[in-house]
């Protein structure tokens, strides 16, 4: 794939800022991505047409979830992560993907740095085990005027496994390689294990947390 210049990055992962002037939602911003995504499939020497039927079903996904509410979907190395604050889009993902951004990326405003405030305020460190994953301090690191920041919080809908929270780097013991996952409604779990992922519930509790 083709390497994202323009946006400062550690290894394979990449962080930005983006403007709503040109994207109104989150679900905008997201299918634009997804769209890049699929070009670049395309435009790769390999055959990648199961990958871009799942990408075309990640778009039809974001129709039935709030215009704004945070979402992530996977992408090579690292998964992407949109959420929005105040007047702008706060974007960790992978630079191996060309997401033709660049001009549309923009600083923080002082509206976004009141919102921030906020939820730093409100921000529930003691979901998340690890020190650097821990909101609050990811927050400061983007108030202070990093661009090498990663996702924060455990809202986002992840339109590949349809639930609302984010993966960690633990693992379930009952079954080897599944990853747990940080939930907004219970906690750390195991997808597999938990009758959470079950789609009546799972779109019940993201428009229970989008209202």
């Amino acid at each position: 794939m083709k390497i994202r210049s323009g946006f400062v990055s550690n290894s394979s992962s990449s962080s930005f800022i983006i403007s709503n002037e040109h994207f109104p939602t989150v679900r905008s911003l997201a299918t634009y991505m997804l769209k890049e995504k699929i070009q670049d499939r395309l435009d790769d020497d390999y055959d990648s047409s199961d990958m871009v039927l799942e990408d075309k079903k990640y778009i039809k996904r974001l129709k039935n979830i709030n215009e704004n509410h945070p979402v992530s979907f996977p992408s090579c190395n690292y998964d992407t992560y949109i959420k929005k604050v105040a007047d702008l889009y706060l974007v960790s993902t992978c630079n191996n993907t060309n997401w033709e951004l660049s001009e549309y990326s923009t600083r923080l405003t002082e509206a976004a740095r009141k919102e921030l405030k906020e939820l730093q305020k409100n921000a529930k460190d003691a979901f998340f085990q690890d020190e650097y994953d821990k909101p609050s301090r990811i927050i400061d690191d983007i108030l202070d005027g990093s661009y090498d920041f990663s996702s924060f919080d455990n809202d986002y809908y992840d339109l590949g496994r349809e639930v609302v929270g984010v993966e960690t780097y633990g693992y379930c013991q009952k079954h080897d390689g599944e990853r747990l996952w940080n939930t907004r409604k219970f906690g750390k779990i195991c997808l597999i294990c938990n009758p959470y992922y079950k789609r009546k519930d799972k779109l019940n509790a993201i428009n229970n947390i989008s209202k």
